[in-house]
């Protein structure tokens, strides 16, 4: 399942940074976030259906989306802060993603051991769904201070 989500993401981070100065760093962001969160739902069909063909694409699918994210994540940091304000922007970026790795792993394994694999894929998707949210609202932010400019 790993590998599935990690061989793409070889080469692809390269082709989203390319991406982001063709097409900008709000709609490459939005695209990587919808890869990533519709991954997250197919994958969680497939845990919920067993089937492990489906759970595959589901984690290929994250995978053209998972990595790029971080990159548009980098890329719209070093917009808004500039020096050594960025540093310790991209200290709190890796430290919240960071933190959010543990906190998915501490919250889902009691789910997992109550309810069962598929409801933790589901809260799994419901997590990256407020994600996504938070990243269409920084797009909006974002947006709001390319206009004040």
């Amino acid at each position: 399942m790993f590998s599935v989500y990690s061989i793409p993401n070889m080469v692809l981070p390269l082709i989203g940074g390319i991406l982001l100065d063709v097409i900008g760093i709000r709609i490459s962001l939005v695209i990587f976030n919808t890869l990533f969160l519709i991954g997250t739902m197919v994958f969680a069909v497939g845990v919920s259906g067993e089937s492990l063909t489906v759970m595959l694409v589901g984690r290929l699918i994250m995978g053209l989306g998972g990595q790029c994210v971080m990159v548009a994540q980098a890329a719209i940091v070093s917009v808004w802060f500039k020096g050594k304000e960025s540093t310790f922007a991209f200290g709190i970026t890796l430290a919240i993603s960071g933190f959010s790795a543990v906190l998915c792993g501490v919250m889902l394994s009691p789910i997992t051991e109550s309810d069962g694999l598929p409801t933790a894929c589901w809260v799994a998707f419901i997590c990256c769904a407020a994600s996504y949210a938070d990243s269409l609202a920084l797009c909006v932010l974002d947006k709001f201070a390319d206009s004040k400019d």
